[in-house]
């Protein structure tokens, strides 16, 4: 194969490259209205944190204007964005296990603030097409996962946390935590306050707010 025909496979690849990042973004910005959140800064260890403000999702919706298989797709393009953000912090944690032995973690950090949910959210419908979405994490992403925490949980979230835990292997249900409060000590063993988003017990301003429309 000649040089000119490496450089136009090059050229393809590349182009090709370009096209999905641009989807990924579009997508990402039609969703905004509906999705609750996103990647926020690295944890103490320099694991990067995913927040998400359930009470200001709206499910119903989300799955009204884009179908499970629309959704499916963005949710491949999340889970590879986020091995691309463990895989630039990866000099940060060795940084840190060569200053002060501090151990070397694979995954993310995801925080679900339950803060304001209601009942019209936990349409079963809805829950159940993105618990076949999230389904995808579990079983093609099973180390992503490093630390999952639901804070400010309601009585009526059990009910919901029900229809989703069913898609999730033990080993992953055993790294999230539920709790009715905001958890705040148990958040700053793994943030630090000036990371940690303030409506959560940190210090941090800058965390987006979104709300559906």
């Amino acid at each position: 194969m000649n040089q000119l025909s490496w450089k136009r496979i090059g050229f393809s690849i590349v182009l090709f490259f370009c096209f999905s990042v641009l989807l990924f973004f579009s997508f990402f910005c039609r969703t905004l209205p509906f999705w609750s959140g996103g990647f926020h800064k690295l944890t103490r260890e320099g694991c990067p944190t995913v927040i998400m403000r359930v009470g200001k999702a709206d499910p119903t919706k989300l799955l009204e204007k884009f179908n499970e298989e629309t959704l499916t797709n963005f949710y491949v393009f999340w889970m590879e964005y986020s091995l691309k953000l463990q895989k630039e912090s990866l000099p940060i944690k060795l940084e840190k296990f060569e200053k002060d032995g501090t151990p070397v973690t694979h995954g993310v950090v995801e925080i679900y603030d339950l803060a304001g949910v209601s009942l019209s959210q936990l349409n079963v419908w809805a829950l159940n097409s993105l618990s076949r979405v999230l389904k995808i994490g579990a079983e093609h992403y099973p180390e992503n996962l490093h630390r999952g925490f639901f804070v400010n949980a309601p009585v009526l979230f059990s009910a919901a946390w029900k229809v989703v835990r069913v898609v999730l292997p033990a080993a992953t249900q055993a790294r999230i935590s539920v709790s009715s409060s905001a958890n705040v000590d148990e958040l700053l063993k793994y943030i630090s306050p000036e990371n940690l988003p303030d409506f959560l017990g940190g210090t941090d301003t800058s965390f987006p707010a979104m709300t559906p429309q």
